[in-house]
């Protein structure tokens, strides 16, 4: 099996300190040693978070499912992770929401209570308009 190790990643992701702690050292630990199963890899790291840190670091794209195999610590048929070639990991948290004021909020609620308004009046006058046409057919 080729793996897609790139030490420009690993220097990045890693030496130069792009992820949090607790996900550097899963992505540390399975750059130098995998592929490795979720169990090996908390054994490794020595932390009973490490399957959070996986599942994290699967969302941002910087590790990935490469196979199966039976894993030396349970002796069960488990999947086989190992880190891709991605310098720049996606984002894993959502974009920072914004800040809106109350009055922001109340400016836009009373403009949307004017649109509705608006609409109400424009429907009753289609609805007679129709009514109309209807009685002079």
């Amino acid at each position: 099996m080729v793996r897609q190790t790139n030490p420009e990643a690993y220097k990045h992701l890693v030496t130069l300190g792009y992820l949090p702690p607790s996900r550097r050292a899963v992505y540390a630990y399975l750059y130098n040693d995998g592929p490795c199963t979720a169990m090996q890899i908390e054994q490794g790291v020595g932390s009973k978070n490490a399957n959070k840190r996986t599942s994290e670091l699967r969302t941002q794209g910087l590790i990935r499912h490469v196979g199966e195999r039976i894993c030396p610590v349970t002796g069960h048929q488990a999947d086989l992770l190992d880190v891709t070639d991605l310098v720049t990991p996606e984002p894993y948290v959502a974009a920072p929401t914004t800040t809106v004021s109350r009055k922001e909020l109340e400016r836009q609620l009373e403009e949307l209570r004017r649109e509705n308004r608006r609409l109400k009046l424009e429907l009753a006058l289609l609805q007679r308009a129709t009514e109309d046409n209807t009685r002079t057919r």
